[in-house]
């Protein structure tokens, strides 16, 4: 059992063959770290138990639902302790997520510049973009929670 960021996961490290090289027949080491979130596990009981399609399900499709629910497989090269593989993935999709949003609103791509030095330019500029983009989101998120709208139909006096 794995604590990660307030979440409980049991986690279970499998060696396995995780790909072949089609030329060579070369088998790949891996291992399928295989997880499952209680917490999320138990969200999804609860919106199974009181959905239309779990009301009508008999008890053993029931039960054999809920026995997947929370389930996921993170597949990896590195042989790292169960405890350490939540952290690892988590910082990848977030470095991803990053650079999906610089993609869609920084315009990092696509890049048409000719030289190394102006694709070193572009792409701290689109990163640095993307910082402030993402402060400012954050800071109007935290405004929109703080903001309470003045009712137009009142009149300065409250009438």
């Amino acid at each position: 059992m794995v604590k990660y960021k307030g979440r409980f996961v049991s986690v279970v490290k499998i060696p396995c063959v995780i790909g072949e090289n089609r030329e060579t027949k070369e088998k790949y080491e891996g291992f399928i770290y295989l997880c499952k979130d209680m917490q999320n596990a138990h969200r999804k009981i609860a919106d199974v138990l009181s959905s239309k399609v779990g009301k009508n399900m008999s008890r053993e499709e029931l039960s054999i639902a809920i026995e997947r629910l929370g389930i996921f497989a993170i597949v990896s090269t590195k042989d790292l302790p169960e405890v350490e593989i939540l952290p690892e993935y988590y910082s990848r999709q977030t470095v991803e997520q990053y650079f999906d949003f610089s993609k869609n609103y920084s315009k990092l791509d696509p890049i048409r510049c000719h030289t190394e030095e102006t694709i070193r330019g572009h792409v701290l500029l689109s990163f640095i973009a993307t910082f402030l983009t993402i402060i400012i989101k954050n800071k109007l998120k935290y405004l929109d929670i703080n903001y309470v709208a003045r009712d137009s139909s009142v009149d300065s006096d409250g009438k």
